[in-house]
């Protein structure tokens, strides 16, 4: 008799406990309670702290990098922070991203004061750059956002800009070869702005007047209403934009498992005398393929 209890007792415990079981599983937070599945879907930015950096090195064995407190390289910094994110969420699940602040040794030009020379110098700068977690592990993601100053003179509009001129000049501009200047083309008398797409780098803008438009190339805009010319200028933007990333950004990949993008920030010059702030996006398919991602050119409220 004592033996049928004690058998009635260890049957009564062991429902008691996967009954508990069923319960916490669908009360744990992360777990779906469908289907049991992780749903820790990370969305955070965070930047590195002194702490966090001496974290990094002791995982690393990186004394260095524990007394100093900045990476050396991209190459190192990604492979640092990707084993420092898998220990610091442990839990969370693949599509998690984590845009990541930190110092990297980086260099820049500087003017020799008297000479006017210049010369390279290193420093620790704050560098911001997102991870994904993928397959279980977490990937630097490559994605870029270049915003191009409505500045006279920047540097980076310039060069934008400029290689969608040369390619206008070339392809549309020059039938006759290099040098032999189209009157009526799409590039203006100085030859710094195209009215193919609206490209400036005398302005480091767009210029999507319609009026300008059509007095520089009336033989393809002549006939057109204000808003048509502007609406053929914005879809030749989303090709020239493409020439220009490809030319300027040729090294540029996917990665397997990862929508690798560039996003260009902008400013156009309107109707009214309006500077309006813009947006567009490509999807790299390719070594130094970008692929305009539909709906995203578009003005930033």
């Amino acid at each position: 008799m004592k033996k049928m209890k004690l058998i009635h007792y260890i049957i009564l415990a062991a429902v008691v406990v996967l009954t508990s079981c069923g319960d916490f599983n669908e009360n744990l937070d992360g777990f779906d309670k469908d289907t049991y599945k992780p749903t820790d879907v990370k969305k955070l930015e965070v930047e590195l702290t002194d702490a966090d950096y001496e974290k990094i090195a002791s995982l690393m064995k990186d004394d260095d990098l524990k007394a100093k407190k900045f990476f050396i390289s991209g190459s190192y910094a990604a492979q640092c922070i990707s084993v420092w994110l898998k220990q610091k969420y442990p839990t969370a699940d693949n599509g998690s991203s984590v845009t990541v602040t930190y110092r990297m040794l980086t260099q820049f030009a500087m003017r020799t004061t008297g000479t006017g020379k210049q010369s390279e110098k290193s420093e620790p700068k704050n560098v911001t750059n997102p991870f994904e977690k993928i397959a279980g592990e977490w990937k630097y993601n490559p994605s870029v956002v270049l915003t191009l100053p409505n500045e006279k003179g920047n540097v980076t509009s310039k060069s934008f800009y400029n290689r969608i001129i040369i390619w206008v000049n070339i392809k549309y501009d020059e039938p006759n070869g290099f040098g032999q200047f189209n009157p009526g083309g799409y590039l203006n008398g100085f030859a710094d702005t195209e009215y193919f797409s609206g490209c400036s780098y005398y302005n480091n803008r767009v210029e999507w007047v319609a009026a300008d438009a059509k007095s520089n190339t009336p033989s393809v805009y002549g006939g057109m209403t204000d808003e048509e010319v502007v609406a053929t200028m914005q879809r030749n933007l989303v090709t020239t934009f493409a020439v220009s990333l490809s030319e300027g950004f040729g090294n540029a990949e996917p990665v397997e498992g990862m929508n690798v993008t560039y996003t260009v920030n902008f400013v156009a010059h309107m109707e009214g005398n309006k500077l309006v702030p813009y947006t567009i996006q490509y999807l790299v398919t390719g070594k130094g393929e970008f692929t305009y991602v539909e709906g995203s050119l578009k003005p930033v409220r």
